[in-house]
């Protein structure tokens, strides 16, 4: 009977069905993209167009047909003399193995030289970069991550010291509370640009989750930028003041500095300098400090 087919069910009847309606999986066809790449081979050998190939196609494959994009080059190349169904092997990506050997060079190499990029491993053990991408990020458990910027680095007697202060403002606090902090008055210096500045992505490193952040100092004073000193408290801030252009920020010019700024508070925090105002500075010179008692 053209164009049907019959089957028998459990009971004895029968069940008249159309042929174009019958899936793959009924049929049990092979969809794997070589075995419908051989069939794009052999229509064109009967002269079939290329529209009509992917139309035949998406009829017998359905959701599994390759896309019309795939079809089309697949039938240009065969239509241009290519015989072989199979996928051509390509040198610069061979498959390679990730073995302990592999894992302990890029280790190696990371180790060598914290900054040094996925493109340069891979070029340096002729693998894939994803395949060094894998072995970083997943074997490994590396990530890159930026210098955390610090004002300095600190000697031991420094840190021994700022650790004794912050004790005694714990009493302070234990003591007194909240009100405590309504005492602090707060000094920061900053470089405002006159552009942005270069991003840290060059100081980025190779390091584990766990691993402490790199630090790096602030780069020294160059042209196109200008000082800010700010104080604040609780309340917010209290006195701005920028360097003006060829200014130097000695002991001199910071008791200058905090004359303004015991008039500011005088100003905008009255009853504040009775009570007694604790300055904290994060990064004072020993100099500053020993003018800023007198």
């Amino acid at each position: 009977m053209s164009g049907e087919i019959w089957y028998t069910l459990d009971s004895g009847s029968m069940l008249l069905t159309n042929r174009s309606e019958i899936t793959v999986n009924d049929r049990a066809m092979d969809s794997s993209k070589q075995a419908q790449r051989a069939v794009i081979q052999f229509l064109l050998a009967e002269g079939v167009s290329g529209t009509d190939i992917y139309s035949r196609m998406k009829n017998v494959y359905g959701t599994e047909c390759m896309s019309r994009t795939a079809v089309f080059r697949w039938y240009s190349d065969f239509r241009h003399g290519r015989v072989i169904t199979a996928d051509i092997p390509r040198p610069v990506q061979a498959h390679v193995v990730i073995t302990q050997e592999s894992i302990a060079a890029v280790n190696s190499l990371v180790r060598e030289n914290r900054r040094i990029t996925t493109r340069e491993i891979a070029d340096s053990l002729s693998v894939s970069k994803g395949t060094v991408d894998t072995i970083i990020h997943e074997h490994l458990q590396y990530s890159k991550v930026c210098a955390q910027w610090v004002p300095k680095h600190l000697t031991e007697d420094q840190k021994c010291l700022r650790m004794g202060v912050c004790f005694q403002h714990l009493l302070c606090y234990r003591t007194e509370g909240n009100n405590f902090l309504s005492w602090i008055v707060a000094c920061d210096e900053t470089w405002c640009h006159f552009f942005d500045p270069a991003t840290k992505q060059m100081s980025m490193e190779w390091r584990h989750s766990g691993s402490p952040r790199p630090k790096k100092t602030r780069s020294s004073i160059r042209a196109g930028k200008v000082m800010l000193t700010c104080f604040f408290d609780e309340n917010g801030p209290l006195m701005l003041e920028w360097l003006e252009t060829g200014g130097t920020i000695n002991a001199n010019r910071f008791c200058d500095t905090l004359h303004k700024l015991k008039t500011a508070i005088k100003n905008r925090r009255r009853g504040l300098l009775s009570k007694g105002v604790i300055l904290l500075q994060d990064n004072a010179v020993l100099m500053w400090q020993k003018f800023a008692k007198i």
